[in-house]
């Protein structure tokens, strides 16, 4: 257990999280609102501590991939199951729309970061798909991928539904690379996951006519410059770019752009609302700790997607494929969300590196 928590404190990755954190937490001596800092200081700290513990954890448990993936499965049916039953006693009254959504959120309080915890899961839920014999976790496991994605489009969170387009082009590129023929299609994991999200995609259209808000190809349609969400997004860019290239060295101070923000958007400010975050990790990193934290922020990443990456290059090991699909997600999210302040995001993620990185010592 010692050993191992030695090799994890040592890890390139870990030691990382570390610098990220001492560099963070000494722009309190320089932020706007130096208590800001040490608030958005916990999320790094604890991130670090979940980052490590579950590396000796996992390590001792020594599970297979596919126990692994069983444990996702149990839990995917554990989370899907709140927002099914409410979506079944909401349409038994009365058509569902957005006006619903609050209540098939399940276990969180916003739908982006239900949708996005939901595909997490479903990596796994493929995986064991294709990997497994029996016939009746094979069927299980395909209805929950069906239903996993239902929900996403019944609660038609944009971003989800790009990034499940964009899982489908990476699985089905893994499948061109791989070489594998026609007829293998539905039995790999791009089959079955283009399948579900094909029928998904046909039931979710069926229960919402085209004037229904909630309709996923209304919400898709809805992206532009001028929808008032994606126009907020690309001034808060604007206004973040604008205050790194103002100081691009040390930044304005973990945690202050909200501070600032309400000078470069007092022309938009209604109420008490201001923009609380960039909606996108990565430019916040930039304004708040400048060009050294956002390249240890970004190192976060890089290390184990490249190391992901050069492992199913070698060996084309399918569960290798669900751990960069994860990163995927995630780095998805994290340029259009701020999964970065949400402890049940933080959590999957350091699992999900954890995984690469003992995924790497397996082979």
């Amino acid at each position: 257990m010692k050993s191992n928590l030695n090799v994890t404190l040592k890890s390139k990755i870990s030691i990382v999280i570390g610098l990220y954190f001492l560099w963070a937490i000494a722009s309190y001596f320089y932020a706007i609102n130096p208590t800001e800092v040490l608030v958005r200081s916990i999320f790094i700290f604890n991130f670090y501590i979940t980052f490590n513990v579950f590396y000796v954890f996992l390590k001792f448990l020594d599970l297979s991939e596919k126990q692994i993936a069983y444990f996702f499965l149990i839990s995917a049916v554990i989370h899907i199951y709140p927002s099914l039953t409410n979506y079944i006693e909401i349409t038994s009254v009365e058509p569902y729309n957005n006006n619903f959504n609050k209540e098939i959120m399940g276990f969180y309080f916003n739908r982006n970061i239900t949708s996005f915890v939901y595909l997490f899961h479903l990596q796994f839920v493929l995986f064991i798909s294709i990997q497994v014999k029996n016939i009746l976790i094979k069927v299980i496991s395909i209805i929950t991928s069906f239903l996993i994605i239902f929900i996403i489009f019944i609660l038609a969170s944009r971003a989800a539904i790009l990034t499940l387009i964009l899982l489908i082009l990476i699985y089905l590129g893994s499948f061109i690379y791989e070489k594998k023929q026609i007829k293998d299609f539905f039995k790999s994991q791009v089959g079955i996951l283009f399948s579900t999200a094909f029928l998904a995609f046909c039931l979710s259209i069926a229960n919402l006519d085209s004037n229904n808000n909630a309709n996923p190809v209304n919400r898709i349609s809805s992206i532009s410059i001028e929808e008032q969400s994606t126009n907020g997004r690309l001034r808060y860019y604007s206004q973040a770019i604008d205050l790194f290239y103002s100081n691009p060295i040390k930044g304005i101070g973990l945690g202050n752009w909200k501070i600032k923000s309400i000078e470069t958007d007092n022309e938009n400010i209604l109420s008490y609302i201001i923009p609380y975050t960039v909606h996108n990790d990565f430019l916040e990193n930039a304004v708040e700790l400048g060009i050294v934290g956002l390249i240890l922020f970004m190192l976060i990443f890089i290390y184990p997607i490249s190391k992901a990456i050069k492992l199913y290059f070698k060996y084309k090991n399918p569960f290798t494929l669900s751990l960069i699909c994860l990163l995927v997600i995630y780095l998805v999210d994290s340029n259009l969300n701020f999964p970065a302040i949400r402890s049940s995001q933080l959590f999957f993620l350091a699992v999900f590196i954890n995984l690469i990185y003992l995924n790497k010592e397996n082979n």
